[in-house]
């Protein structure tokens, strides 16, 4: 621990301080810790300081700083390590901080535990918030999974190279001014649960989606979903489903249905919006396509409305290849520029 940290370290403030704002699902236990999983979590913040750190449970993995009007950076939670340094140096006043997840909580949920300030430092009132909200169900796609891979083999998921903060979701949600809650995990379908060697039973979206860690293994917590209710849902699933030997193209569609009147039966105004990846090519992208504008119809046709369609570029190696051929940050960036001019037609934002 750096000679700062150290002698800072009895100026704490809890995670649980009522001026420290969250967006994305989180879990408080007994002493008031927050716990999370998903990636593209938030933590909101004023400071009045000259100097900041977070106290996280060792190993939390990266997360991606905005501070004040400083170019957005990268910081580690160390393996042994629980206190990690955000920035000293800085002027006496008033400071803007919002950090953002950059994973997906591979070994275990991370634990913020909270901040570490300069002698004197303190936090101010809640900061607040944009008024619109998103909210992305996905994959791998919409978690940025190794959207950083700038290596030669592309083919290892190193946690260091998947940044939720580059994802088209993110990305959109800052193009839009909008909060963003991501629900989505690399490898998860949406229908078909899957088996991966030395980690157990891999659950679908339908049985982990109710879950505030995503785990029904690990968390008996029900996400209460009054506590953010968004006004647009971006479904992006369907990579994953098409890939499994037992996939049926009207099975799918029938279960997208499924899952749209569930979320319907939780957000009753949201307008939802049914995505198609870029990384599908071919007869799976045809097949996909033919499940979600069949669901979109029958849905419509139920009298829902507010369904909507959007299919992404196929991804053609143009901007380069993340790990195992998922889409670069630049890809993302270019996958947001064509969602965003859509999201503002229909939102009327």
């Amino acid at each position: 621990m750096s000679e700062f940290l150290t002698s800072m370290f009895q100026n704490r403030v809890d995670s649980s301080h009522p001026g420290i704002a969250y967006v994305g699902r989180v879990k408080r236990d007994e002493l008031g810790h927050v716990h999370f999983r998903l990636p593209g979590v938030q933590i909101h913040a004023r400071l009045e300081c000259t100097a900041i750190a977070m106290e996280m449970a060792p190993y939390s993995g990266y997360f991606m700083v905005e501070l004040d009007d400083i170019a957005p950076y990268k910081v580690e939670s160390p393996r042994c390590e629980k206190i990690v340094e955000i920035a000293s140096g800085l002027p006496a006043g008033e400071h803007k901080l919002t950090i953002t997840y950059c994973n997906e909580g591979e070994m275990a949920p991370p634990v913020f535990y909270g901040f570490v300030l300069n002698d004197g430092g303190k936090i101010l009132d809640t900061p607040e918030l944009p008024q619109r909200k998103i909210e992305f169900i996905g994959d791998s796609i919409t978690c940025g999974y190794g959207n950083e891979d700038h290596s030669d083999m592309k083919s290892y998921p190193y946690r260091n190279v998947n940044n939720a903060y580059y994802s088209y979701a993110q990305q959109v949600a800052r193009g839009l001014n909008a909060q963003c809650v991501q629900v989505a995990r690399s490898g998860i379908c949406l229908n078909y649960d899957r088996y991966t060697p030395g980690v157990g039973v891999f659950h679908d979206m339908v049985t982990c989606y109710p879950y505030t860690l995503f785990s029904p293994e690990q968390d008996s917590e029900k996400w209460d979903c009054g506590q953010y209710v968004p006004d647009v849902v971006c479904i992006n699933l369907g990579t994953n489903d098409c890939d499994q030997p037992e996939f049926d193209k009207d099975v799918f569609a029938r279960r997208i249905i499924e899952f749209v009147n569930r979320l319907r039966a939780q957000y009753a105004h949201a307008i939802v919006v049914l995505l198609l990846g870029p990384m599908l090519h071919g007869e799976k992208l045809s097949v996909v396509k033919y499940s979600l504008d069949k669901a979109q119809t029958v849905l419509n046709s139920d009298g829902d409305g507010i369904i909507y369609r959007f299919d992404f570029t196929p991804d053609d190696g143009s901007m380069d290849y993340g790990t195992a051929l998922h889409p670069t940050a630049k890809r993302h960036a270019a996958m947001a520029s064509e969602l965003i001019p859509f999201l503002k037609d229909i939102m009327s934002w």
